[in-house]
């Protein structure tokens, strides 16, 4: 909504580049910035590669599905990715080779994750 107000420069509410990162896109950096270290983490190990399978396994289906089957803006789609996005988060966290900075990000992920959900910023 926000980004689409700033493109088509809504005279009712208009929006500058500071506000439009203030209010969506840096949601949307956080969120993949926390999905490339995940996956980073996953890949250097045995056990997360095991688990970044079953997550890749998972993903492209629904994602596909999402594209060219149903609507990809429905939220529903996307609830069955849930649980195995919980679970490559925790196998990233939990590895011995994690560093320092992928954790604290990882964990930030999910206090980000919760605050949004609560009162969805």
């Amino acid at each position: 909504m926000w980004l689409k107000r700033y493109l088509v420069h809504d005279p009712y509410a208009p929006l500058n580049v500071f506000d439009l990162f203030r209010l969506s896109l840096w949601k949307l950096l956080f969120f993949y910035a926390v999905a490339g270290f995940t996956c980073f983490e996953l890949t250097r190990s045995l056990e997360g590669r095991r688990v970044l399978v079953w997550l890749t396994a998972a993903t492209v289906p629904i994602v596909l599905f999402g594209i060219f089957i149903f609507q990809a803006g429905s939220i529903d789609l996307y609830l069955p990715l849930f649980p195995f996005a919980f679970i490559a988060v925790g196998s990233a966290l939990s590895g011995e080779e994690t560093n320092r900075i992928s954790k604290f990000v990882l964990a930030l992920g999910i206090v980000v994750g919760l605050v949004n959900a609560l009162f969805i910023i």
